[in-house]
């Protein structure tokens, strides 16, 4: 999904677009489907990649814990497409020249591939940080420093486990924060997302995301 060129279509063998056109989409199924498939494909992956059993002999009781894990999945691959996407945008035909980049439609989706790219570093951080929730309090001796700050924080199941959740809740709320920035932008009267395409699609994804992952932070917080 999200060809070169104009970064909101997907190309036939002879370089012509099959679900997009310009910034339109003109085969809505294809287009649909593909991004389902790709966000459902992350959804699965971040599912096992988090799982703490990767052989499913868990008892029916089985509560999982990695539900926070397989969102930053999602919202990292979200908006890595938001960067590419926007970027392709940007370099695209539609934004080629001195006085077309300065127009609103460019000058929004550059801003939006920076956001894209800005909280792909945010879900990397995040899911490194799920990595030391994994690696537990009992063994980071093996690994880091505990005698010190910062990662005197992570020393002991319980520091390690709070600490974790604390820095994964900052990350979420400042992954809403962009994501909603992005929103703006794209959806700016002018902006590359007031049709609905890739910019569009993918913006609203990592919004969509970053409040869930908001959601689940709060909820956890507060025991419910």
């Amino acid at each position: 999904s999200g060809g070169s060129g104009n970064g909101n279509g997907n190309y036939g063998s002879h370089g012509d677009y099959i679900a997009v056109t310009a910034n339109s989409i003109w085969n809505t199924n294809l287009f649909y489907s593909q991004w389902t498939v790709l966000f459902t494909v992350g959804y699965i992956a971040g599912d096992l990649l988090t799982t703490e059993n990767h052989f499913g002999t868990v008892s029916k009781d089985y509560v999982p814990t990695n539900h926070i894990a397989r969102l930053w999945f999602v919202f990292l691959l979200a908006a890595v497409s938001m960067g590419g996407v926007s970027s392709n945008l940007v370099n695209g035909p539609l934004c080629q020249g001195t006085y077309l980049k300065q127009t609103t439609l460019c000058s929004n989706a550059l801003a939006a591939a920076v956001l894209g790219f800005l909280n792909f570093v945010l879900g990397l951080l995040a899911l490194g940080v799920y990595r030391l929730e994994v690696i537990g309090g009992d063994r980071m001796p093996y690994y880091f420093n505990v005698t010190r700050l910062p990662m005197k924080w992570f020393d002991g199941r319980a520091n390690c486990r709070r600490t974790c959740h604390r820095i994964s809740s900052l990350l979420a709320s400042a992954g809403l924060i962009l994501a909603s920035v992005g929103v703006a932008l794209v959806s700016a009267p002018g902006g590359p997302g007031t049709e609905t395409n890739s910019v569009f699609v993918t913006t609203w994804t990592v919004f969509a995301t970053s409040f869930l992952l908001v959601k689940k932070h709060v909820e956890e917080a507060m025991g419910w």
